[in-house]
């Protein structure tokens, strides 16, 4: 069989050498219809790929959140558990190296605190947020004055913390001219824990709503399940949003075994049904896209049926020969198939090309268009582009060269030698 297919295109090359012309001529509107589709695909790969970049950098969907369950309801009623999943160092290091995409992650741990200023005794209500070392986004806050946590303080347990601007106002009584005075202040949060500021964020864009303070997670793990219930929740954060669904559906998988004495032991929160949208959104628009510059295709593909019909009445006697000395109509109907596959599987080709190059030309010229500040866009060339001309040319050739290979095999021979 592999070795009838591969005569019946030899021949079908050689015929078309012989027809350069027609053959060129025929090649041109698939050439046009291809590229313009290929070119299509990558400028909405390209718009995908730009709004994937700018969902990861302003949005948290590249990231999971695991928390565990601490209370459970009766009647409407919230009552504490007597198992809580711990979410601790190893077990965020164990599901880090069972993924099988890479993630970082972050263990924190938030309480509200009601203390009293370290100078003047006024009540203070302090967010604070216990956090694992290093951060999982360095760059998520500037520090203003002082130092960020490290490591360092998570090895040591120390009772350091990073506060925001407004909190650091309020400690220097209202006096911004001397907001780097909170640096080495103490403050008491609870009967259990004091920790020294060694550092203060940048001033947001807009007003902080809350005094707010990050302490390294060991510090207040370091007091002890006898004084405060510390139940940590695991942030996860993957490169790319794309990853987060697979993600999502291994560690629903793997946790039950991980806690087989609680019952549904942890939430896990991720923004799948997102991603899913912005999925079916970007294929809605590549059909359409596709089916609207696909009409270029179906042009192309009435010029190589024109050709082949062309061919078959300029080779008529040969045909005729060809089932005179034992040629079968399916020996006739390959052979002429096969030219029509050749043609759309060259002007497929060439067409490939053009679209690539063009799409890489349109996007610097879109770029310079767009507003200042704007993300740079680029057309992508991926893999499924390539699939989809392969597949666009060996449907061409088939739909548009059938009825002429299916009009030569019909040829009776002594009429068709008769015509020479």
């Amino acid at each position: 069989m592999l070795k009838e297919i591969y005569n019946a295109f030899g021949l079908a090359i050689r015929s078309l050498r012989t027809n350069l012309f027609q053959t060129l001529l025929s090649v041109l509107g698939i050439v046009i219809g291809v590229g313009a589709l290929v070119t299509m695909l990558c400028m909405i790969d390209g718009m995908e790929n730009l709004a994937r970049r700018e969902i990861s950098a302003k949005t948290s969907l590249e990231n999971i959140a695991i928390i565990p369950r601490t209370a459970t309801n009766v009647d409407g009623m919230l009552t504490r558990r007597d198992k809580v999943a711990e979410l601790d160092f190893d077990f965020a290091q164990r599901l880090i190296e069972e993924l099988k995409t890479p993630a970082k992650y972050q263990l924190l741990f938030q309480e509200k605190f009601l203390t009293n200023h370290p100078v003047t005794d006024s009540v203070m209500g302090v967010q604070t947020m216990a956090l694992s070392l290093p951060l999982m986004e360095e760059d998520a806050a500037e520090i203003a004055h002082g130092r960020m946590l490290t490591e360092a303080d998570q090895t040591d347990s120390s009772a350091v913390m990073v506060i925001n601007h407004k909190m650091a106002v309020r400690l220097v009584e209202g006096d911004s001219s001397r907001i780097a005075d909170a640096i080495g202040m103490e403050v008491r949060l609870d009967d259990t824990l004091t920790a020294t500021v060694v550092g203060i964020n940048a001033p947001p864009e807009e007003k902080d709503r809350f005094l707010q303070a990050a302490i390294p997670l060991t510090a207040r793990m370091a007091i002890g399940p006898a004084e405060v219930q510390i139940d940590p929740q695991l942030i996860l954060a993957f490169d790319n949003v794309e990853e987060v669904a697979a993600a999502y559906d291994q560690i629903e998988g793997w946790l039950p075994a991980q806690f087989p004495e609680i019952e549904n032991p942890v939430r896990i929160i991720a923004s799948t049904d997102w991603l899913k949208e912005l999925e079916s959104g970007f294929l809605i628009f590549r059909i359409l896209m596709g089916l609207i510059v696909g009409i270029a295709v179906v042009v192309g593909g009435i010029g190589v049926m024109n050709v082949t019909l062309m061919s078959i009445k300029e080779r008529t006697a040969e045909i005729g020969i060809r089932k005179a000395v034992g040629a079968k109509r399916k020996n006739i109907m390959a052979l002429f198939l096969s030219e029509s596959i050749a043609v759309s599987m060259l002007g497929s080709l060439l067409g490939l090309i053009l679209g690539v190059l063009v799409a890489m030309a349109v996007g610097p010229i879109l770029s310079i268009f767009l507003p200042e500040g704007a993300p740079d866009f680029q057309a992508a060339y991926t893999l499924q582009t390539l699939i989809t001309v392969v597949i666009i040319a060996i449907i061409v050739g088939i739909v548009f060269g059938t009825y002429p290979a299916r009009k030569a095999a019909k040829l009776d021979p002594v009429t068709a030698i008769a015509r020479v």
